[in-house]
């Protein structure tokens, strides 16, 4: 009988080597495969920043242009919207003055435009001033079709657009 308990016990001395092998092997693919992917996310978060800070970068310049072309205002920092509508819009602020001037993408019947609005702080209401990167003729055209519609709707939507994101 204990002849035999040396044999199980033998045994058991050969497998035990067998699956810390086995399970070392494992435990390495699954570090590796960690690995893989905590590069892959940290590459997404870099990728994000960057790709945050160019597309601020260039909303700014567009709504600067159309500020520069009604009034010779100047777009200054960034005012963070905190509602659903911070995907397709931006707020920024207008250097000397409390007023705000906001960049949001609206449907025209062409497809959506970003348009550029001014909220006046004092006079508590948004004024549409031009859509941002289309060429004269074809803005002209838009807000002609959309002027009664899309752009007074966004009009009156702005100040709760803005009271919701934080702005003064």
């Amino acid at each position: 009988m204990n002849k035999e308990i040396d044999e199980t016990d033998d045994l058991e001395e050969l497998k035990l080597p067998l699956l810390l092998k086995k399970y070392k092997k494992q435990l390495f693919e699954f570090g590796l495969l960690l690995l893989i992917l905590v590069v892959l996310f940290s590459l997404t978060a870099v990728c994000t920043t960057l790709s945050r800070t160019a597309k601020v970068e260039g909303l700014r310049q567009a709504v600067q242009k159309v500020l520069s072309e009604n009034g010779g205002l100047e777009a200054g920092d960034e005012e963070p919207i905190n509602s659903p509508f911070a995907v397709s819009a931006a707020s920024f602020t207008v250097s000397g003055t409390d007023d705000h001037a906001v960049i949001i993408r609206i449907p025209t019947i062409y497809g959506a435009f970003p348009a550029v609005f001014l909220w006046q702080e004092t006079e508590k209401n948004a004024q549409f001033l031009s859509l941002a990167t289309v060429n004269e003729r074809i803005n002209d055209s838009l807000i002609a079709s959309s002027k009664f519609s899309q752009i007074a709707y966004w009009e009156k939507r702005i100040p709760k657009i803005l009271k919701t994101g934080g702005a003064k």
